[in-house]
């Protein structure tokens, strides 16, 4: 049996003005559990914030703190049972304090048990999206997912101000910021797009930063990618392969020699099409790979791009490539 039960509950813990935190049940039956208090304890025992009457489940189970330290919240969470709690199916060490996560998972007894398995909620934490998203939905409406890739998911909308249309790519930071090379990947693509303004190159139009979010607003290609668009016709005629040989080499030209950059992962995936028409216009995009470099015949050291159109100086040394080797792409 659960159920809230104030009985005997220190008097000493103290209520806050609202609820700062939930517990979901992973049983849809049961109902959400408030954590009204800067101290809130489950088990078995009469004098718990919250009782679950049941043999397994300690006197005093676990407890869960939010403490503030310098303007900054910390939720803990400290395992006193018998049998064990488990946080994202890891077993806690007895009596040390682990901080607590939004969307984090707590099991009692069983790092899988379903009945007695609850999802922590930081309302601050949805307080604080809630915000985020309200900077961007404040400029553009947001419509359907275009796209997706490893670190992003890309979306139509369209400025409120204006009514052109763009794709925003929205990053999560909370999910990739803590890995520095991904970290790194994401901010040289916006520092490069930032500098390029080439016909044949996916334009930036705005950089919206939040806490948690990173939102990339860009020129919108209505036309798919170039693999789709080959897997469509099967082939391209000499006329069209060769106007659209023409405007990847424009590009790349623009980026070599007057940005001194190099691509470095140039595939049909990553050359778009800015329409549905038989002429439309290529664009290349994603730039998360690209490199500066000081000097036009500069070499880069670092591994990259998509094994298919990796040019062999660069599989068998990586010290060895520079802008040249987006040609073998091509």
């Amino acid at each position: 049996m659960m159920s809230a039960d104030a009985h005997g509950r220190d008097e000493a813990s103290e209520k806050l003005a609202k609820p700062w935190g939930m517990l979901v049940p992973s049983d849809e039956n049961l109902a959400h559990v408030s954590l009204e208090e800067k101290e809130f304890t489950l088990g078995r025992s009469n004098r718990c914030s919250f009782r679950i009457a049941h043999a397994h489940i300690s006197g005093l189970h676990f407890k869960i703190t939010l403490q503030e330290v310098k303007n900054l919240t910390i939720v803990s969470i400290v395992d006193l049972s018998s049998n064990g709690t488990f946080v994202n199916q890891v077993r806690l060490e007895k009596g040390k304090r682990f901080l607590l996560k939004h969307m984090n998972t707590i099991s009692l007894v069983h790092p899988k048990s379903k009945n007695w398995s609850f999802s922590f909620i930081d309302l601050s934490f949805v307080d604080r999206e809630r915000k985020d998203h309200c900077k961007i939905l404040e400029k553009y409406d947001v419509q359907d997912i275009i796209g997706q890739g490893t670190f992003s998911v890309v979306k139509r909308a369209v400025c409120k101000e204006t009514g052109e249309k763009y794709a925003i790519k929205i990053i999560d930071k909370s999910r990739f910021f803590h890995v520095e090379k991904t970290r790194e990947q994401i901010q040289r693509e916006v520092a490069i797009l930032k500098q390029i303004k080439h016909p044949n190159i996916v334009a930036i139009r705005d950089v919206i930063e939040t806490d948690r979010w990173l939102y990339i607003i860009l020129e919108l290609a209505t036309g798919g990618d170039l693999f789709r668009s080959l897997e469509k016709k099967a082939k391209f005629n000499e006329n069209d392969a060769r106007r659209i040989f023409k405007q990847i080499l424009q590009a790349l030209q623009y980026l070599h020699n007057e940005k001194r950059t190099a691509h470095r992962d140039l595939k049909p995936e990553n050359i778009l099409l800015e329409d549905d028409s038989e002429e439309s216009r290529i664009k290349l995009t994603d730039f998360g790979l690209a490199r500066m470099t000081t000097h036009h015949g500069d070499t880069m050291t670092t591994m990259c791009g998509t094994p298919e159109y990796v040019a062999p100086e660069i599989l068998f040394s990586s010290k060895n490539s520079n802008t040249q080797a987006d040609g073998y792409g091509v």
